[in-house]
């Protein structure tokens, strides 16, 4: 599980003086799996595929990177945080096609009735994770991911669904000028951020609805209804 996940919930909760809340860890809210790009410097990265080759592999929607081999020392199959898993639940590799397929299970058995129970979550997860969360199958229009680039460490971003929690738009609060210049800013980023540690979040196989009062957690939190 990605430690920056569980840290930004524990000072969010500590903030709003909600540190008795329980939380729960999920795997399925894991960053992306970059396969044998983890870990990789960026310049180095760039210099032996090619711009083009990894800005493919990063925003194509079904072209993952190059895999991981299981006796790879950055393979997290040996990892006891996901002893509880089978072999091929631990990923190698993923594009966005398996992130979505990965996020999925858990937004339909946990996240979706939560939010038609009208209860609050707080979910902290990775930017793939999140956006990924609630994504229909045969819905998501693949030509928007090349290019696509949202800025990162933005306070808050709004998704408003539809009563069948289809998304209807998404914004993020806060100063728009200064949202947008952070869009501007991340868009001239130097490229090729592949490199991710730590990728797969532990969990429980089996997913279950979380026990009442409950807060979801790559981290997700719920507070009481009120």
């Amino acid at each position: 599980m990605l430690k920056r996940a569980i840290r930004t919930l524990h000072l969010t909760l500590d903030e709003m003086d909600r540190l008795w809340l329980p939380s729960q860890k999920h795997w399925r809210l894991n960053e992306r799996h970059y396969g044998a790009l983890q870990g990789l410097n960026k310049a180095e990265t760039a210099k032996k595929y090619g711009e083009a080759q990894v800005l493919t592999w990063r925003r194509s929607y079904d072209t993952p990177p190059p895999a991981l081999t299981p006796d790879d020392p950055r393979c997290e199959r040996s990892d006891p945080r996901y002893a509880h898993l089978q072999p091929s639940d631990v990923p190698l590799t993923e594009c966005l096609k398996d992130t979505v397929a990965r996020v999925l299970p858990y937004w339909s058995a946990v996240l979706a009735p939560e939010i038609r129970a009208g209860r609050r979550l707080l979910l902290v997860a990775p930017l793939n994770s999140i956006r990924r969360a609630g994504q229909v199958p045969g819905q998501h229009l693949r030509r928007r991911h090349r290019g696509a680039e949202h800025p990162q460490r933005h306070p808050a971003s709004v998704y408003e669904l539809d009563d069948a929690l289809r998304p209807l738009r998404h914004y993020y609060l806060g100063d728009a000028q200064a949202a947008d210049r952070r869009r501007r800013r991340w868009r001239g980023r130097p490229r090729l951020g592949a490199a991710r540690r730590n990728l797969l979040p532990g969990g429980p196989h089996q997913i279950k609805p979380p026990p009442e009062p409950c807060i979801l957690s790559a981290c997700a939190t719920k507070a009481p209804s009120s």
